[in-house]
């Protein structure tokens, strides 16, 4: 099998490399003739460091005159599952953790501290194990050759894989508000404005306009001589109602997930829809004024005029449906806040005491199709096991593939009043790149072939460029377990049959 390690161009140019139908771009950030003489190589921020080394660089060279090396740009590479075979899946407790005293003693600000397959292509190497360590910091660390010293103490301990040191932050999935995928908003079976909220629907916080977060289906809240009690599933960052965009990490309970009411759309994909429809109606407006000022008797150019007015007409209608919807679904009944779960993992859920109009059916996949309508009434749940192949329906995403990873993922929050530090499920996309983004917090991983459901979404490691963004989820074990502690209700789906415990 061929393989490109190291590719020679000159600088200044975006180039396209493939590899095995695979591509990827790297774009030249800066042209050394500008600010350098021709011989002076340029220094520019590092996006990563690898030990022993980095098998997938760019060198960059001066064309004219004198043909010397500017400097080396790192590729992007894919993220992959680890296999549940790999030895170090057996010694990861051991080496996370050795890793995270590394990281202590030297007053890193480490994030992340994960292990993944790290390649440019879905096939693995035949000559090479991309098995990777992976530290995720707040910031590098002034000296390089702390960095060295550290990720060669790593890469020795670990049994001699790679080792990656990059910079990155921890990401909740609501916050940040991002436009719907075309993949996302052409589901035929997610009407934007459905009286009932499908699995994977935008809901967010009545009246702020940044709160956004995915609606992931249905339970049932059971106690012993009371009827069934039906709620929809999200994450509490999506519901945790604030004037501005900020992490509110208390739990809500009572009165006060009373005067929560949640929207289906949330507000903010509410305006960008009639935005969307305003912009389109003025668009086709203005085609039918040239056609008609145009007067031109060809029978084609009517054909035309006919099929603005029926898309005009269309966009017509869905801005009125748009605008005379009723989106309020109902009100927050209880959530975890921001805790950590008895096996360290991350308590995130929230539950939406559903207005009885407003209650459909969880629906997924049905097992003989990998895409299309959601058809399927789901009412099992499983735990999660290692490299299971899994899918996502998300608010953002639409629908994404990916595998469980075969290791735990070490989480560290620097952002709350109390440093916390997890151990979290982690899937990896199938295509190695995101498996969910802003937006998608709330949606459920879902077993690929059974659609059992199993675990909730709640964000990922977010380090920009490098396309190294994992995400992770609870598994819906651990919520229903968190939902008995604190409601008092047993949990089950819509539907289901035995509680989930």
């Amino acid at each position: 099998m061929s393989r490109v390690k190291s590719l020679v161009m000159p600088a200044g140019l975006t180039h396209q490399i493939s590899l095995h139908q695979q591509h990827l771009s790297c774009q030249l950030l800066s042209d050394p003739r500008q600010n350098n003489t021709m011989d002076e190589p340029v220094t520019e921020p590092a996006r990563r460091y690898m030990y022993p080394h980095d098998p997938y660089t760019l060198t960059r060279y001066n064309a004219f005159p004198s043909g010397l090396s500017t400097g080396v740009v790192p590729l992007d590479v894919l993220t992959f599952a680890v296999s549940s075979n790999h030895p170090i899946v057996a010694r990861w407790g051991d080496v996370s953790t050795y890793t995270i005293e590394q990281l202590d003693r030297l007053n890193i600000p480490w994030v992340a501290v994960e292990c993944f397959q790290r390649r440019q292509e879905e096939e693995e190497s035949e000559d090479r194990d991309d098995t990777t360590v992976i530290i995720t910091v707040q910031e590098f660390p002034k000296e390089t050759n702390e960095i060295e010293k550290l990720l060669q103490m790593v890469h020795e301990y670990s049994g001699g894989l790679f080792v990656e040191m990059s910079i990155g932050q921890i990401r909740c999935d609501a916050p940040e508000i991002k436009p719907e995928s075309e993949a996302a908003k052409g589901r035929e079976q997610r009407p934007p404005y459905a009286s009932k909220p499908p699995m994977g629907g935008s809901v967010g916080v009545a009246g702020i306009d940044w709160s956004t977060g995915t609606f992931g289906g249905y339970l049932e809240l059971l106690k012993h001589g009371q009827p069934a009690k039906i709620c929809g599933l999200t994450c509490h960052h999506v519901v945790a109602k604030s004037d501005v965009p900020v992490r509110n990490f208390e739990a809500i309970a009572g009165d006060a997930g009373k005067q929560i009411k949640i929207q289906h759309p949330s507000l903010g994909d509410h305006n960008r829809t009639l935005s969307s429809l305003e912009s389109a109606i003025d668009m086709y407006t203005g085609y039918q004024s040239v056609y008609k000022q145009d007067c031109d008797p060809d029978p084609r150019t009517k054909t035309k005029i006919d099929k603005l007015n029926q898309k005009m007409d269309l966009c017509i209608a869905a801005k009125s449906q748009a605008t005379s919807a009723d989106r309020e679904i109902g009100s927050v009944l209880a959530s975890s806040g921001l805790r950590i779960s008895a096996d360290e993992g991350r308590l995130d859920w929230a539950l939406i005491d559903l207005y009885p109009e407003r209650i459909g059916m969880n629906k997924a996949l049905s097992a003989e199709q990998l895409y299309g309508p959601l058809s399927e009434n789901v009412y099992d749940w499983c735990q999660p096991t290692e490299n299971q192949p899994v899918y996502m329906i998300g608010r953002t995403s639409g629908l994404k593939v990916g595998y469980i990873n075969g290791v735990h993922s070490c989480v560290c929050y620097r952002d709350t009043a109390q440093e916390m530090r997890t151990k979290e499920w982690a899937v990896a996309s199938k295509e190695g790149g995101q498996f969910s983004q802003g937006g998608d917090s709330g949606a459920l991983v879902i077993a690929l072939g059974t659609d059992s459901l199993i675990g909730l979404v709640w964000g990922g490691n977010n380090d920009g460029l490098l396309r190294r963004e994992p995400s992770y989820f609870t598994p819906l074990s651990v919520v229903a377990k968190s939902i008995r502690e604190e409601t008092g209700y047993g949990v089950r789906l819509l539907g289901g049959v035995t509680e989930i415990a």
